[in-house]
């Protein structure tokens, strides 16, 4: 089956958006493009790291990941870590070392 729903991803990986990549990967409904990281409940830099902890979790990791914004447009970044933990998704992998980076975006 060839998958023709395109897709990009736009996260600030903690808990939620982990889970949103891997119903996304799994499904196995779309052509996965890439994800976009920028900071929101976490950093972007945390971000990125978890994103391609997720990916490499599900054996994903051609997917490319690009690092985006460290700050929001309008405020000043505020991380929610009494909610989603210090690292964005609760410890959950904590001792993950990914092989996988982001790519070099637009900077």
């Amino acid at each position: 089956m060839v998958n023709t729903k395109k897709l990009i991803l736009d996260v600030d990986t903690g808990i939620d958006d982990a889970i949103g990549i891997l119903l996304a990967v799994k499904s196995k409904q779309f052509d996965m493009l890439g994800i976009t990281t920028v900071c929101g409940n976490v950093s972007v830099d945390t971000a990125t790291l978890n994103t391609c902890k997720v990916l490499e979790l599900v054996e994903a990791d051609n997917i490319p990941v690009i690092k985006g914004s460290a700050t929001p447009l309008l405020r000043a970044p505020h991380y929610e870590h009494r909610v989603h933990g210090e690292d964005g998704i609760g410890g959950a992998l904590k001792d993950a070392r990914p092989k996988k980076t982001a790519d070099a975006g637009f900077a």
